[in-house]
C-alpha cells in the first residue's frame, strides 16, 4: 500500500467507523481505484462512486443504497 493510502486511511473517520472521501482526481494521481478496493475489501469495508468522489464507509456492516 503506497503512502498516500496509508495516510488517507488514518484518518479519525475510518476509527470510527466513519466515511471518508477523495476526489477522483487525487485517487488516480496518488494510488488506484482498484488499491483502494482493494484494500477496503480487505478490511470488510465498502466503496462507493459518485460523480468525482470516491468513498470508503468504513465499517462492515450492512450496506443498503435506498435512491
Amino acid at each position: 500500500m503506497n503512502k498516500w493510502l496509508e495516510r488517507w486511511l488514518q484518518a479519525a473517520q475510518v476509527a470510527k467507523g466513519g466515511v471518508v472521501r477523495r476526489h477522483r482526481f487525487h485517487v488516480d494521481k496518488y494510488s488506484s481505484i482498484e488499491e483502494v478496493i482493494a484494500v477496503a475489501t480487505r478490511r470488510g469495508f465498502h466503496v462507493i462512486e459518485s460523480g468525482e468522489q470516491v468513498l470508503i464507509v468504513c465499517n462492515q456492516g450492512l450496506l443498503k443504497v435506498h435512491c
